[in-house]
């Protein structure tokens, strides 16, 4: 066996290069020499990280590297930028070269004749500042979406990762009442409130069954044309719009996959084409006008204002009717203003051209006129293919954003998880953001060379996958009997979950008393528990997990998975072996082992979390529970 080094490094005229160590004598198949100078290898610790829940997982790490250096034949490395630089350790045997550890180098020194490289784990690049953009504070109202100077200019652009509830927008451009809640492009916005109170342009009229495609809406203000995307407040489906709305009747071009209540609410998604048409603004008021004033000149737009249609200000909530259409720069209203309004004020036309309360684009909306209270919404991830709102495909966009690939079949069982979303407001390390997701399912997740591997947490398998007999283990110790702080079984689980973003106090009178107790507290509760374990083990304890899944439906299955999991006897265990005993190391597999001094004569079967390999030693350390 050869231990192998390959760092990517920067010479010292700033060229790239990609320097090579070996413990023995190797050449790789494109003719690259090794150069024999490790003297130390790295002692390498791939554990899983399961976001905190469970003391036995604590993540990957590695040792430092040391090269000989007696000679001085390696002093030209000074000169050499290293940090940050990717570093791979490998191993060639029997043929084949297998990666042992991707990560980067966290600094290099010199010491005692030996030059030295502090490598990092690949899992630690996670604790960096997940990248967010900030707002520029460049508006010249009324254009602009990026703030002012003197407001929001170098706070953080937020992010929504799949299904997000009740969050609290920025007001991005003051004139024009437009909100941002997400900097991705993949962002749809599915829900607007007003001090609690849904904001809607359109109300399904009559129960509709699955598969239909013909779908009456009650009357509103607003367009809804031919090609638009809608969603049903009820299902968080996207369907298309073939036939656009005509006699207050719109055809989907599929059918519905699932039924829809009457007055469901029905929402246009991406309402405005692009950011451009988000500003697009027909009128500005000519002028001062005061309270109970009916007749309001209008500065020279685009399009007609007529007798009949809806209009309002951007300094305040009332909509008013047209009487008088637009004429010498002149419209008359049915009722007088209800307060004044300035020269240069925003006339918001609600015909055709305009949502009736709000339209959005990607993580921005619009509204029509200013809110009587606070400003929330919901907002969800979107791809080609419809929602991405899993808990599996969160961490896919998480680690994508940091260039890391998860892979799909772990992905996939994560998804079986259920729903959950995850906002970012403020700054965080792209570890927190990982971990948060991770906890909120009871998975964990580890690194095999620069690859995300994702597990939900099982008791160990009816058929183990491999078996250690005693003959075999050089040692083995036992740290716990139990997946509790303390060692002990876990006689209760209690899950918080349904998060919403913003709390709210203060709501409007006319919101229902189920939507106002709910706008109260952050997250419902779902608790599993067993009584006879606490009464076998009287300091056993509650675990708490603070989850960001979505519905109770898949909290009732975590819990399921869970509770029979934690609330019986789990040995934790570490056995040291041989490193030729362990050909492979798969985290999550179920292994079979044998020893007679912790009682396993009979074999107990365990599932591999982490390991450790010493090749000073050729020992490897398997840690295991079960």
């Amino acid at each position: 066996m050869i231990i192998l080094l390959t760092v990517l490094a920067l010479d010292a005229s700033n060229a790239a290069v990609t320097l090579r160590f070996s413990d023995g004598k190797y050449i790789d198949d494109d003719g690259n020499p090794f150069s024999p100078r490790i003297a130390k290898p790295a002692l390498v610790s791939v554990i899983a990280n399961d976001g905190g829940l469970f003391a036995m997982f604590a993540g990957s790490s590695i040792g430092d590297i040391a090269l000989d250096n007696t000679d001085g034949r390696l002093d030209y490395l000074a000169d050499y930028a290293v940090d940050g630089r990717a570093a791979t350790v490998s191993v060639f045997e029997g043929g084949t070269v297998t990666d042992r550890f991707v990560g980067t180098v966290g600094r290099m020194t010199e010491q005692d004749g030996q030059v030295i490289f502090a490598l990092k784990a690949r899992q630690e690049t996670l604790g960096n500042q997940h990248p967010l953009d900030t707002y520029a504070g460049t508006n010249v109202l009324p254009a602009g979406i990026e703030g002012t100077a003197d407001t929001i200019s170098g706070n953080v652009k937020p992010k929504v990762f799949g299904d997000c509830r009740n969050m609290s927008p920025v007001l991005v451009n003051s004139a024009l009442l437009i909100y941002q809640v997400s900097s991705r492009a993949d962002c749809v916005i599915t829900a607007v409130y007003d001090d609690g109170i849904r904001l809607s342009n359109y109300q399904v009229n009559g129960a509709l069954s699955v598969g239909a495609t013909s779908i009456a809406v009650d009357t509103g203000i607003g367009d809804i044309p031919a090609g638009a995307r809608v969603m049903f407040s009820n299902h968080q489906t996207i369907y298309t719009v073939a036939t656009g709305l005509a006699a207050g009747i719109i055809e989907l071009g599929t059918g519905l996959a699932v039924a829809v209540p009457n007055n469901a609410f029905l929402e246009v998604v991406d309402f405005y084409a692009d950011t451009t048409a988000l500003q697009f603004t027909d009128y500005f008021v000519d002028g001062d006008h005061g309270a109970g004033d009916t007749s309001v000149a209008v500065a020279s737009g685009v399009g007609a204002i007529i007798a009949g249609d809806k209009v309002s200000f951007g300094s305040h909530v009332a909509i008013y009717s047209v009487a008088t259409g637009l004429s010498g720069g002149v419209v008359i209203l049915d009722d007088g203003l209800v307060e004044a309004v300035g020269d240069g004020d925003v006339v918001h036309v609600l015909g055709t051209d305009s949502p009736a309360l709000w339209g959005s684009f990607q993580g921005y909306f619009r509204l029509s006129a200013k809110p009587f209270g606070a400003v929330t919404c919901d907002a969800i991830s979107v791809n080609g293919s419809g929602v991405v709102h899993k808990a599996g495909d969160v961490l896919a966009l998480l680690a994508d954003e940091v260039g890391f690939t998860v892979d799909s079949s772990g992905v996939a069982e994560i998804n079986g998880a259920g729903v959950l979303g995850r906002y970012v407001d403020s700054a965080a390390t792209t570890l927190e953001l990982f971990n948060k997701v991770m906890a909120s399912v009871a998975g964990f997740y580890y690194f095999v060379g620069g690859e995300i591997f994702l597990n939900l947490l099982a008791a160990p398998a009816s058929t183990e996958d491999w078996q250690l007999q005693d003959w075999e283990i050089i040692s083995i110790s036992r740290s716990a009997t139990g997946l509790g702080s303390n060692g002990l079984p876990i006689y209760s689980v209690q899950c918080q979950f349904d998060r919403i973003e913003t709390v709210q106090a203060s709501i409007d009178g006319n919101v229902s008393s189920y939507w106002r107790q709910r706008l109260k507290t952050q997250y419902r509760e779902q608790t599993g528990v067993d009584s006879a374990v606490l009464t076998r083990h009287p300091l056993s304890i509650l675990l708490k997990i603070e989850s960001l899944l979505r519905y109770s439906g898949n909290v009732a299955t975590l819990l399921a998975r869970l509770m029979p999991i934690v609330k019986v006897r789990r040995d934790v265990v570490d056995v040291v072996v041989d490193r030729v005993r362990v050909k492979s190391y798969l985290i999550g597999s179920t292994g079979k082992i044998f020893n007679d001094r912790l009682g396993y004569s009979a074999g107990r079967k365990l599932v591999l979390i982490g390991y450790k390999i010493d090749d000073d030693l050729g020992q490897v350390t398997l840690s295991l529970f079960g």
